[in-house]
């Protein structure tokens, strides 16, 4: 029985070695392309405020309430509500490091609705 043992171990030592002077030698390949990917969610843009063009950084807040809103500078813009608040809160329930803002990007904005479609990178996720 110890005898099988021994020999079991080295044969797993072997194969442990093997791969990791394998996984050294095999060559790195020189441009490594971050994957993006990105959620969107919609946002309806409060009276009374322009409507931000696409490619704009606004910025997500979760407030104590529960209610999700879109600033821009130190102004309330928008707000998100329904089911896509429950996901914005748990992406920040997830993530307690961005201490309930995270930056997003305008993907989309259709003035005649005062809908606007805000996109979260997991980029931007990963920074904090």
């Amino acid at each position: 029985m110890g005898e099988d043992w021994i020999r079991k171990t080295e044969k797993s030592y072997r194969r442990s070695v093997q791969k990791a002077i394998g996984e050294r030698l095999l060559p790195k390949p020189l441009l490594i392309s971050e994957e993006k990917s990105t959620k969107t969610y919609p946002c309806v843009i409060l009276p009374g405020n322009l409507i931000p063009c696409v490619g704009m950084k606004l910025m997500l807040h979760k407030a104590e309430t529960g209610e999700v809103v879109a600033l821009h500078e130190h102004r309330v813009v928008g707000s998100i509500g329904g089911d896509p608040q429950k996901d914005v809160s748990s992406v920040f329930d997830e993530n307690p490091g961005l201490c309930a803002i995270v930056e997003v990007v305008v993907a989309d904005s259709d003035a005649d609705t005062r809908h606007v479609e805000l996109a979260i990178t997991q980029n931007e996720l990963a920074k904090k």
